[in-house]
């Protein structure tokens, strides 16, 4: 039994480190990084290639940004960043997959809706204010109202009133759907 401390200077421990560390952090956050991405696109495949291009960025980038107090914020950023840089290209070849203005607008739907519930939800999300769909959708995708805070610069109390407002129309929009099915 080897009782001796690793030599944290070593090259080798150091990436060993670097790369166990990075593993965890994707296991933890790609599930989480899916959701938003995907409610920001409406194609699949575009989606994932932001995804998958986020993570190289990130695995590139690891030795700095691991050391940050909050990795996944850095992340989130570069997923944003990535995706404008998508729909830039895409905007260019005019072969628009994913607009801006949708951005939050298409939301992640867990499959265990209903698929007419998910497009009815879908429907109501667009037409909310544009704020609100992006803080319901970040909301919906599991962030916390601070980290929504954080991400779109406004208070956490501001985040708070917008969901509240989100739901209430969302509320009046799907009773008022329901009503017009009977």
């Amino acid at each position: 039994m080897n009782t001796e401390s690793p030599d944290v200077t070593d090259p080798q421990f150091l990436e060993l480190t670097l790369r166990h560390d990075f593993e965890e952090f994707y296991r933890r956050h790609l599930g989480e990084l899916k959701k938003v991405v995907g409610s920001w696109c409406r194609d699949d495949h575009q989606a994932e290639d932001v995804v998958s291009e986020t993570f190289l960025t990130a695995r590139a980038a690891w030795e700095r940004v691991g050391r940050y107090d909050t990795p996944v914020r850095w992340l989130m950023l570069t997923a944003r960043n990535k995706t404008w840089e998508a729909w830039r290209r895409a905007a260019a070849d005019s072969r628009r997959t994913c607009r801006i203005d949708d951005m939050a607008r298409e939301p992640y739907v867990e499959p265990i809706l209903e698929v007419e519930d998910a497009l009815v939800l879908r429907e109501s999300l667009r037409r909310l204010p544009e704020r609100q769909a992006r803080v319901f959708a970040l909301k919906f995708a599991g962030w916390s109202v601070r980290d929504i805070g954080l991400e779109l610069d406004i208070a956490p109390a501001t985040v708070r009133n917008h969901l509240r407002l989100a739901r209430m129309r969302l509320r009046d929009m799907l009773d008022s759907n329901r009503a017009e099915a009977s």
